[in-house]
């Protein structure tokens, strides 16, 4: 399969690899085993409301952790449940009761609600053991019946499959991906992830040693750099000056040093395919002139 190559994502993951980290950072791991061992897969089903939202290393302290950069231990995070309601159930402080989310299950009470919870999550966790993937998506709308329902859900799955999904990717970044590696799919949000990650783990580059999280920390910081190159719109820039013409210029021009940023621009590739290279500069921004020498 041929992949799309309007950005040379092989050479920009060499110039990546050089200061990022592939495997996944210690302290979400410990985040990972904990959670494994405090709410095992098979005892699921017996879950507690108190246990998913009220304890301290509830069930959704967990899963608000469970991709953050920062290092948070798990007993030291307070969760607003009145504000993050994408788990389906809180605790209300003001009325000092369990809520259901608005809007998020069709039925009564939180306690009915957070039922539901425990079925959808048994389900999707007994459809990946089977391989059933192509359920998930059905699984996740018919149970949780919400707008949010893919961060509890995919959270979930992450945390007990971690080698099966990539996490943090939104259904807008996985239509680009999807797009840009010429993977056609019109599924749902769990098939474009798996297709996805399934895709990009048989490729020499990311099959042994890269983890689901750090294939995600180099697809993000890739894109980060796509969306950057089409705003700058660099194609449209008149390619009358090439770089040897600025470069051969008299004596009496300064020369200027700038240091490229890894995550955010392939350097390397972009001094081999481009004839005129084009940034924005906030220093000396008056003093610097056409023609002056750039290194």
């Amino acid at each position: 399969m041929q992949e799309n190559v309007s950005l040379d994502w092989r050479a920009y993951l060499q110039e990546w690899h050089k200061s990022n980290s592939i495997t996944t950072p210690i302290h979400l791991m410990k985040i990972r085993n904990e959670f494994n061992q405090r709410f095992p897969k098979e005892n699921l089903s017996q879950l507690k409301i108190e246990e998913y939202g009220l304890d301290n290393y509830s069930f959704c302290q967990f899963l608000e952790l469970s991709l953050s950069d920062k290092i948070v231990e798990i007993n030291k995070i307070k969760i607003d449940y009145n504000k993050h309601k994408y788990y389906g159930v809180y605790w209300s402080n003001q009325s000092d009761n369990w809520k259901k989310a608005d809007n998020f299950f069709k039925v009564e009470t939180a306690e009915e609600a957070f039922e539901k919870i425990k079925i959808g999550l048994v389900n999707l966790l007994q459809a990946v053991e089977n391989k059933e993937f192509d359920k998930l998506d059905k699984i996740a709308a018919d149970q949780y019946l919400g707008t949010n329902s893919h961060l509890l859900a995919y959270r979930t799955l992450y945390l007990y499959y971690p080698t099966k999904f990539i996490p943090r990717l939104s259904i807008e970044t996985l239509n680009f991906f999807l797009d840009f590696f010429n993977l056609s799919c019109s599924d749902g949000f769990f098939i474009k992830n798996l297709k996805l990650y399934n895709y990009l783990k048989s490729l020499p580059e990311f099959k042994d040693k890269f983890s689901s999280w750090g294939i995600t920390k180099f697809l993000l910081d890739f894109k980060k750099l796509s969306n950057l190159k089409n705003k700058l719109n660099l194609d449209t820039f008149s390619k009358a000056n090439t770089l040897n013409q600025i470069t051969n210029t008299s004596k009496t021009n300064n020369a200027w040093i700038f240091q490229g940023n890894p995550n955010l621009f392939d350097l390397r590739s972009a001094l081999s395919e481009l004839e005129q290279f084009t940034w924005l500069v906030n220093q000396h921004k008056d003093k610097i002139r056409s023609g002056d020498r750039v290194f």
